[in-house]
């Protein structure tokens, strides 16, 4: 309940709790449930190491008690981070055995869902070729997901993200937002916070040249974000997400936290250098450097002596400087390079 209402750090409370009082005993379903709460947990605050340790527990009691359920939703996990770390071949390994499991639940009472499985899974492949840009093989899961009402709200937004997703690629962009922002509004209406689905919808506008709306959609997100410690719904959208962050940094939403944001993105595995400024156009390292000497207050012939310049050139600094953080003076600049965290 509260990781769906985007109360991470509560989660967590409640699943260490769980794991506490069950030390020394028995409870492969319950244990192993809240091992698969922490992991998920982790792989967002973007602790892979813990998110490994947990899944591997989860997974093991899974086999032994010959827990299904849990063997599924733990198969997707793991397919899940091998994709990031762009390991396909695990990745599909698990997905298969993940489609195997439920197929097995339309067979077998022990699962208390049955139908429903297949959508996650269809949701994991797409991710999977997406990120190996196997787009033909994509396409061809929009058959597979008719939209309906027939399954519980959670399952329609798993179906209908995917199918936003996959008419973004095919460039139908409107289309794509119409479900997007329907799914928003239902989410709201059932208290359910999912910030995936507003950054989708963020990209999704900023693709579009609505960078107003792009923002919007971005600020409410990063609010909960840095207070919830949100980071891989981020970083799983790639580079555009980058971009996007740093249009945000600029305009001064959350720019503090924008900045560990993009530092995060250089972990990513192939991912090319980030610059962690929050600026659409980031500061030279010269113009950080005279950004640096106009706080200690020293004058542009002082900075010239320093930096062994012309004045000339300090005052060409200084202009570029005042264009890029969107100020007039001296003294705006500083204020606005200490808010975004570049003093």
């Amino acid at each position: 309940m509260f990781r769906i209402q985007g109360n991470l750090h509560r989660s967590a409370e409640v699943f260490h709790c769980v794991l506490e009082l069950s030390e020394g005993r028995y409870f492969p379903n319950g244990i192993g449930y809240a091992h698969l709460g922490m992991a998920e947990l982790t792989y967002e605050w973007n602790d892979l190491a813990e998110t490994d340790r947990h899944l591997k527990e989860a997974y093991r009691l899974a086999l032994e008690g010959k827990l299904d359920e849990l063997h599924f939703n733990v198969a997707l996990a793991l397919a899940r981070v091998h994709r990031v770390r762009k390991e396909w071949t695990e990745a599909q390994r698990m997905l298969d055995r993940a489609e195997q499991l439920a197929y097995q639940a339309t067979q077998s009472a022990q699962m208390r869902v049955h139908s429903f499985l297949g959508i996650p899974v269809l949701q994991e492949q797409a991710s999977l070729w997406l990120a190996q840009e196997k787009k033909k093989q994509t396409f061809t899961l929009l058959e597979s997901f008719p939209i309906t009402t027939n399954y519980p709200l959670a399952y329609q937004l798993i179906q209908q993200t995917t199918h936003a997703r996959i008419l973004i690629v095919q460039q139908k962009r409107r289309e794509a937002l119409t479900i997007l922002n329907r799914m928003v509004e239902r989410a709201k209406a059932a208290r359910m916070v999912l910030p995936s689905i507003n950054l989708l919808k963020a990209l999704t506008y900023l693709a579009d040249g609505d960078i107003e709306n792009a923002l919007l959609d971005v600020g409410e997100t990063l609010a909960l974000a840095e207070r919830e410690g949100y980071v891989r719904v981020f970083l799983d959208e790639g580079a555009p997400m980058a971009d996007l962050l740093r249009w945000a940094g600029s305009r001064g939403i959350a720019p503090k936290y924008v900045v560990i944001l993009l530092s995060k993105f250089e972990g990513e595995s192939g991912a090319a250098p980030v610059i962690k400024q929050p600026l659409i156009e980031p500061l030279s390292e010269r113009e950080l450097e005279v950004v640096s000497l106009l706080a200690n207050g020293l004058s542009n012939q002082d900075i010239a002596e320093k930096l062994f310049v012309s004045v000339g050139t300090v005052k060409a600094h200084t202009s570029n400087i005042y264009r890029k953080l969107e100020v007039s003076s001296r003294t705006q600049a500083i204020a606005r390079a200490k808010d975004l965290g570049l003093l």
